[in-house]
């Protein structure tokens, strides 16, 4: 189980967009829940298009991005969240995908 969190509604934009406020998460490996939060290294949070839903960005990689089939994704760390993949792969199939407001 992971993803991430946006405090601003999603939309599509042609430039990394977001706040701080954004964060990804996991329960890799563990029953408690760990949080990565803005480093401020950079201000790559959020990048929304046609194509892609994705939180974080380093060197064209995503902390977490999801197709816009919402079958697959990815995952690779990145200096905007200081995070480890959030996946066991860093590409996976989507089982199930939540969305609250």
């Amino acid at each position: 189980i992971f993803g991430g969190y946006s405090s601003k509604r999603l939309r599509n934009s042609l430039e990394l967009n977001g706040t701080g406020e954004s964060f990804v998460f996991t329960f890799h490996n563990t029953d408690r829940i760990h949080c990565y939060s803005a480093t401020m290294e950079n201000e790559f949070f959020i990048y929304t298009d046609d194509e892609i839903i994705a939180f974080g960005c380093e060197d064209k990689y995503f902390s977490l991005s999801i197709r816009n089939d919402f079958l697959k994704g990815s995952s690779r760390k990145t200096k905007t969240f200081n995070n480890p993949c959030l996946s066991y792969n860093e590409n996976f199939f989507i089982k199930i995908l939540q969305s609250k407001k």
